[in-house]
């Protein structure tokens, strides 16, 4: 049993191909998919404004920072996730990256797919 839910993607090589097992080649990529992680882009101001802090001081309020995934259709992901990690730079635009961890029982969320992110702080 895999410690993991996930899906196994496109096989790398074709059957019959010779593979040296010493070079560490890929043979297919498992993608996680329960719990899936979200990134996406939050502008810096407005990461000051909702925490009080400067983003590297996020990771004191994780647990208080409930994330909510909506898909194209309005349907939104119940129940909500949380923030895991934050990028240590800014993007050109002044945005900080931000991955979330979600629960994904259905598969629901798969990579690429465009969603809405929503956070709401918790007492």
């Amino acid at each position: 049993t895999a410690p993991i839910s996930g899906q196994i993607g496109v096989p790398e090589f074709d059957i019959g191909t010779y593979l040296n097992t010493e070079t560490g080649q890929t043979l297919a990529r498992i993608v996680q998919t329960d719990p899936v992680l979200v990134s996406y882009d939050q502008p810096y101001d407005a990461l000051l404004e909702m925490y009080g802090a400067a983003p590297g001081k996020i990771s004191d309020h994780y647990d208080q920072i409930a994330v909510r995934v909506a898909l194209a259709s309005g349907e939104t992901t119940s129940p909500s996730g949380r923030i895991v990690f934050t990028n240590n730079s800014l993007d050109d635009e002044g945005n900080l990256r931000i991955w979330a961890e979600l629960p994904n029982p259905d598969g629901i969320l798969v990579p690429g797919l465009p969603v809405s992110v929503s956070l709401r702080l918790e007492d």
